[in-house]
């Protein structure tokens, strides 16, 4: 409101003819309202103010208003409810220890073979036993998710470096890192063949000085890795000490053969670990020789193609030859051969002699045989002319195949050498290895 206007809206200059009562709300508007709280005019406060202007002097009372006060909190506050404590983690439970000898001690080296036990494991937790490697990295060897309590490693390997660690389902884990100790006096392993060219027939032999202690153990770690497709192939275990391996057919030709037996984490005898050992062969041509004990000859194939053919002598009644497939595995420009046998009784230096069997079946030179391509008349050898013995004995190899028919006796057995490991069936032959398992769905 202009208040000058208010004092002379009559026109005639006069004050009003009575005084003016409003609330300082209504009354004081805009610039002057605002300049009188910033002067600290108090809202409880009732005042006569004196307004001057050009119609005069008008006495104005103001009345104060009074906003609401604001409510006070309540001082009485509900104290808040304390958290739970946290659970403790599932991976304290955990424990690890050596049968026999209580709690792991991770300061102490344990002996090769020893088996370290986790207990009172959480249901869920994430089992894992790592090897440690040069930069102190885990690298994981074995893992487990635990459904029971406990679990067990298996026998421990020479000279490593291990860690153990439980991951619980709550995030917690558990972890112990140790050693094994040096290994001592290791077994040795010896393979046949050695570095060299061999015939399609020849085996891959495995011995070990006495029996081992896990066949299953063993055999999980040796390899054969070929240059050429073989087909279906297995080991087989004759006896306790000796693992065999062969293709179900012959060898392919001109194939290179690599053989691995990575034994230097395996207790191939109680308390005696192994050592890895490996050799490397080549099978050359494909040599097969058809020995007939009726016609008296003997053919020499290569690659499928008929090179030569022997006049021959077998063994004579009462000393047959035997039938089968026999392979050279030893030979000799000159064997001395010994028989005290009744109706042998000889002492002899023979030529050019390679063997066959280890019943001491040899094809060989015999000079002093003048019946060779007309009857059998040896004491189970295959006798020849000298000139064919030596041919013969320039173009063969360990390996190579010689398969006897039609004799009188019986046919050569796994025992008689090493051609009788083409003896055995081939289904015999998959199960005689350790691995084999049987084929449950089968009928």
């Amino acid at each position: 409101m202009n208040y000058a206007s208010a004092m002379n809206r009559s026109g005639t200059g006069l004050p009003w003819p009575r005084p003016l009562t409003f609330d300082i709300v209504e009354a004081l508007k805009g610039d002057r309202e605002a300049t009188m709280v910033r002067r600290g005019l108090s809202a409880a406060t009732a005042a006569a103010l004196v307004l001057s202007g050009c119609g005069g002097t008008i006495a104005v009372e103001l009345r104060a208003t009074t906003a609401a006060p604001t409510p006070k909190a309540s001082a009485s506050v509900a104290p808040a409810t304390p958290a739970a404590p946290a659970p403790p983690p599932l991976a304290d439970t955990v424990h690890f220890t050596v049968k026999g000898k209580g709690d792991l001690k991770p300061t102490k080296a344990l002996a090769p073979g020893t088996k370290v036990s986790v207990e009172d494991v959480p249901a869920g937790s994430v089992i894992e036993l790592s090897e440690m490697s040069m930069t102190g990295s885990p690298i994981v060897v074995d893992s487990f998710r635990a459904t029971t309590g406990s679990w067990r490693t298996g026998a421990l390997p020479p000279s490593t470096d291990f860690q153990l660690a439980v991951l619980a389902p709550d995030g917690s884990e558990r972890v112990a890192q140790f050693t094994t100790k040096g290994a001592g006096e290791r077994a040795t392993a010896t393979i046949t063949p050695a570095e060299g060219t061999y015939g399609v027939g020849m085996p891959i032999v495995i011995e070990f000085a006495t029996s081992v202690k896990s066949r299953k153990a063993i055999e999980e770690k040796l390899e054969v890795s070929t240059s050429r497709d073989i087909g279906e192939a297995s080991w087989f275990w004759p006896d306790l000490d000796t693992v065999m391996f062969r293709p179900k057919d012959y060898w392919p030709a001109r194939t290179t053969v690599r053989v691995t037996a990575d034994l230097s984490d395996v207790e191939v005898f109680p308390g005696v670990w192994g050592k890895d050992e490996s050799t490397q062969f080549r099978i050359g041509a494909e040599v097969i020789m058809k020995a007939s004990l009726t016609d008296y000859t003997l053919k020499y194939f290569k690659d499928g193609k008929k090179i030569e053919t022997f006049a021959i002598s077998g063994g004579k009644p009462g000393w047959e030859t035997l039938n089968g497939v026999k392979i050279v595995h030893e030979a000799y420009t000159m064997k001395r051969m010994i028989n005290t046998a009744p109706g042998a009784n000889y002492d002899v230096q023979v030529p050019y002699a390679m063997r066959l069997t280890y019943t001491g079946e040899f094809m060989h030179a015999a000079p002093w045989n003048g019946v060779i391509g007309y009857a059998n008349t040896s004491h189970g050898c295959t006798n020849m002319f000298y000139d064919d013995a030596v041919w013969m004995y320039n173009h063969t190899h360990w390996g190579d195949v010689v398969d006897f028919k039609g004799g009188a006796a019986g046919s050569v057995t796994f025992g008689d050498g090493l051609g009788g490991v083409w003896s055995v069936p081939w289904q015999q032959w998959v199960e005689g290895s350790a691995l084999y398992e049987k084929d449950s769905t089968a009928f």
